[in-house]
């Protein structure tokens, strides 16, 4: 053994290389490493299976067993913990780019290259299933209603385009992007399906995901908002409750519903209504009392009838009044 050659600190010597092979089968973080001026250009002659496995340099926070973000074709840069016989290399970092016009491109995430028409995967469906237009309400007249927030007409808001170097540091991989803008504090995660997180330099939030979605809550949710909240439902919406449901609501009620409406209670209901109530049927009512049926009314009570009117009763009819008409 010599010393001077098989240990670092002696003849240190560097090397430049190109990242061929990332899947350490000790998934250590390590690649191998096509070292220019070191292994052959020709991998007929010596093939990628060859070549040592390179050693990652990461920071002390980084665990043991983590791949190093290296992908195939990488400029890659460091030394060789043996020296001359440069079977153990250790990578320093990385030299951001790629290749120009050799064949195989580099598998780095095109996201982060300067190519000026290129449009990464994920901004491409994000703007492909952009949400443009939600009608609240079918009537297109109506404007939108100042004192209660309320929306006639609301969309997607489009995909930023601030992320310009060198303000923009954007953090790519094959799964998707990480970019934060400096100045403004816009920052967004979004993946190569579209789905993405984002804080907007205005403080505003958007979510969005482009397939399903799960929240599980193992403890209790608190949510406020100051706002108006505006939800819009393409499919069916279904709520169970294992518990009670209580609705404070300190302004007015409205609900359109354009098909049938059936509510079944197992239980008693009671119905107390403070102020007048008026009802408007234009169809036929149908009120069937399996039980016995009792009415107190306090006041008066007037029956308006436009046609005839017909009761039938299979018992005995009593009728009691200081004064009884019957034209």
């Amino acid at each position: 053994m010599d010393f001077k050659k098989d240990f670092l600190g002696y003849d240190f010597i560097w090397f430049i290389g190109e990242v061929e092979d990332r899947n350490d089968p000790l998934k250590l973080g390590r690649v191998k490493v096509r070292c220019f001026g070191w292994h052959s250009t020709d991998k007929e002659l010596q093939p990628t299976k060859n070549l040592p496995w390179a050693s990652t340099i990461q920071p002390v926070t980084t665990p043991a067993n983590v791949a190093s973000g290296l992908t195939k074709g990488v400029w890659v840069f460091g030394f060789f913990l043996d020296g001359e016989r440069a079977q153990k290399p250790m990578i320093m970092g990385h030299i951001p780019g790629y290749r120009f016009g050799s064949p195989g491109e580099s598998e780095l995430p095109r996201a982060v290259r300067s190519e000026a028409d290129y449009v990464p995967p994920g901004d491409a469906l994000r703007d492909a299933t952009i949400l443009e237009e939600v009608i609240v309400d079918p009537n297109e007249d109506q404007p939108d209603d100042p004192k209660t927030g309320q929306v006639n007409k609301w969309g997607e808001p489009a995909r930023p385009t601030d992320a310009v170097y060198p303000t923009a540091t954007v953090n790519a991989h094959e799964s998707g992007t990480y970019t934060q803008i400096a100045g403004s504090g816009r920052y967004t995660i979004q993946t190569n399906n579209g789905s993405y997180i984002e804080i907007d330099a205005g403080g505003n939030g958007k979510w969005k995901v482009i397939t399903d979605n799960y929240e599980i809550v193992g403890g209790s949710k608190y949510v406020d908002v100051s706002g108006t909240v505006n939800m819009h439902v393409k499919g069916n919406v279904v709520t169970n409750i294992e518990g009670n449901l209580v609705e404070n609501i300190l302004g007015n009620v409205t609900r359109n519903i354009t098909g049938t409406l059936e509510e079944k209670v197992t239980g008693d209901v009671t119905y107390i209504n403070e102020a007048k109530r008026t009802a408007t049927v234009t169809g036929e009512v149908t009120d069937t009392f399996e039980a016995t049926k009792t009415e107190n009314v306090t006041g008066a009570v007037t029956e308006n009838y436009s046609a005839s009117q017909t009761t039938s009763a299979s018992g005995a009819v009593k009728i009691t009044g200081a004064t009884i008409d019957l034209n």
